[in-house]
C-alpha cells in the first residue's frame, strides 16, 4: 500500500511545482495580471519585503523542494530498495517544508494582513505531502528517528548554535549601527538577514527536537529541564515574531535626534523595544543552548527562576543601552 501514498505525494508535488513555477514566472514578467482565486492579494504578497528568505525568493525555494520530492518518491516507486538514510532525509525535509509554510502563512496573517491564495495552496500541499509521507515510508517513523538519533541531536545543537550566534551578532551590529544615531537601509537589511538566521536556527531546533521526541522523549533531557527548554523555545518564538514583524520594518525609523519631527513616542518605544528584545533573544538562546548541552540535574522551579532573572536583566540592559545612547546624542547635539 506504500505505493499509493507515494503516487499521491508525487501528484501533490507536481501541483505544487506548477503553482510555484507560475508565481516565479509572474514575478519575473508582470504581477499585475496574476490569477489569484477567491479575491486574494497575490500580487501584493509576492511583491512584499517578505517574499525573500535569506535573500532567496520563497517561490524559488518551493520549486526546488517540489522537484526534490518528485524525484525522491519516483525513486521510491521504481528504484531498488531505498536506504533508510535517504528516507530519513526526505522525511526531515518534508517536516521542514511544513514548518516554513507555517511561517509564511503567519507572515500573511499578522504582518501583511492579506492573503495569497496560491501561497496558501502551496502551504496546503506541503502539509498533505507530510501527512502522506508517514504511511508512504518503508520503515516506521519512530524506528527511523531512533536509528539517526545522533544526527538529530547534532542538528539540535547546530540549530541552537545558529540561533545564539545570530542573536549575538545581530545585537552587536545593532549596537554598532546606532553609533551614528540612525540606521541606514543597508544596515537594516543586514539586521533583518540575521533575524532570518534566527528563524533558520529555530526551525532546526523544532524539527530535530520533534524527531528525537518521536524516537524516545528521554533522549532529549530530564523532564524538569525539558519544561524550561519549552518555555525558552516559546519565548524565542514570540520574541522572534516581534523582532521580525514589528521591529525589522521600523529599523530605519530608529533615531536619537531630538529635532526629528517624526520622533514620536511610538518610535521611541520601538527604539527601546529593539534593544531589550535583542538582549532577551540572546539570553533565551543561551539558556536553551546550555540546557541542551549540559542537561543539568536541577528542578524546573530553579531552572525557570534562573531563566526569569536572566530575562529581567536582559530587559533592563536594553533600556540602559537606550538611555546611554540618548544621553550621548544629547551631549553631541
Amino acid at each position: 500500500m506504500n505505493w499509493l501514498f507515494q503516487i499521491g505525494i508525487i501528484l501533490f508535488a507536481i501541483t505544487g511545482l506548477i503553482v510555484s513555477s507560475y508565481l516565479r514566472h509572474k514575478k519575473k514578467t508582470s504581477v499585475t495580471d496574476m490569477a489569484c482565486p477567491m479575491d486574494g492579494s497575490c500580487e501584493k504578497v509576492v511583491s512584499s519585503e517578505y517574499a525573500k528568505f535569506l535573500g532567496v525568493p520563497v517561490e524559488l525555494m518551493g520549486i526546488m523542494y517540489y522537484i526534490f520530492v518528485i524525484f525522491s518518491y519516483s525513486f521510491f516507486l521504481i528504484g531498488p530498495a531505498t536506504p533508510n538514510w535517504f528516507v530519513f532525509f526526505v522525511l526531515v525535509s518534508s517536516m521542514s517544508a511544513v514548518l516554513f509554510s507555517a511561517y509564511l502563512t503567519f507572515i500573511q496573517a499578522f504582518a501583511l494582513k492579506m492573503w495569497c491564495t496560491l501561497c496558501l495552496t502551496s502551504a496546503a500541499l506541503c502539509a498533505l505531502i507530510m501527512f502522506f509521507a508517514v504511511p508512504a515510508a518503508t520503515v516506521s517513523l519512530a524506528e527511523l528517528m531512533l536509528q539517526y538519533e545522533i544526527i538529530l541531536f547534532i542538528g539540535l545543537l547546530f540549530g541552537a548554535a545558529v540561533g545564539l550566534g545570530s542573536a549575538v551578532i545581530g545585537d552587536f551590529f545593532l549596537l554598532k549601527f546606532v553609533q551614528d544615531f540612525e540606521i541606514s537601509e543597508m544596515q537594516s537589511e543586514t539586521i533583518r538577514t540575521l533575524y532570518h538566521m534566527s528563524w533558520f536556527g529555530l526551525s532546526f531546533v523544532v524539527v530535530t527536537g520533534l524527531g528525537l521526541f518521536l524516537a524516545d522523549s528521554s533522549l532529549l533531557m530530564n523532564h524538569d529541564v525539558l519544561a524550561t527548554s519549552l518555555v525558552a523555545l516559546a519565548i524565542i518564538l514570540v520574541n522572534n515574531s516581534f523582532l521580525n514583524l514589528y521591529i525589522a520594518p521600523r529599523l530605519q525609523d530608529i533615531s536619537f535626534f531630538k529635532g526629528a519631527e517624526d520622533l514620536t513616542q511610538k518610535l521611541i518605544f520601538t527604539r527601546k523595544a529593539a534593544f531589550s528584545m535583542s538582549f532577551i533573544s540572546i539570553v533565551s538562546w543561551l539558556a536553551l543552548f546550555v540546557l541542551l548541552v549540559y542537561n543539568p540535574e536541577i528542578g524546573w522551579d530553579i531552572a525557570l527562576a534562573l531563566y526569569g532573572v536572566g530575562l529581567v536583566l536582559a530587559f533592563f540592559a536594553g533600556l540602559l543601552v537606550d538611555l546611554f545612547e540618548d544621553v550621548r546624542a544629547n551631549d553631541m547635539f
